[in-house]
């Protein structure tokens, strides 16, 4: 697994742990992050550091950029899954596609899944995973 070379299906005991994720992040109360000191850089919940993990080093690390077969033609990757109800039918890989783009914002920019968390994006991106994974 690489970026040139990324997995091709999910397998599902890596879809698996990322749900664990989704009952983390659903519990009252959770906070994702807050900005200590000055606030320049936020300090993510440990679940951030799972999902990061989960999204590089397990089989839902995909090419973030390319098209897949089922988008909509002519339409930029990045455009795409804009709100949290574009979720609702996404297909796994542009889920996929999904959480990996949050992890490469982020890099570029601190803070970018916080922001996906509170748009509602990256629980509704999730739910839709569990959904997918339910009917399998």
């Amino acid at each position: 697994m690489s970026y040139d070379n990324p997995e091709k299906n999910w397998i599902l005991s890596d879809m698996d742990k990322m749900l664990d994720l989704l009952t983390i992040m659903e519990a009252g109360g959770f906070q994702i992050a807050t900005w200590p000191g000055s606030g320049v850089y936020p300090d993510y919940h440990p679940v951030v550091n799972e999902f990061m993990d989960l999204g590089y080093n397990t089989s839902c690390f995909t090419q973030p950029y390319e098209p897949l077969p089922e988008d909509p033609a002519g339409i930029d990757p990045m455009q795409l899954l804009k709100t949290a109800s574009d979720m609702e039918n996404a297909s796994i890989n542009q889920i996929r596609r999904f959480f990996i783009q949050c992890l490469r914002a982020e890099k570029f920019c601190d803070g970018a899944i916080e922001g996906r968390f509170k748009d509602g994006r990256l629980l509704a991106a999730l739910r839709r995973v569990k959904q997918i994974r339910e009917s399998m």
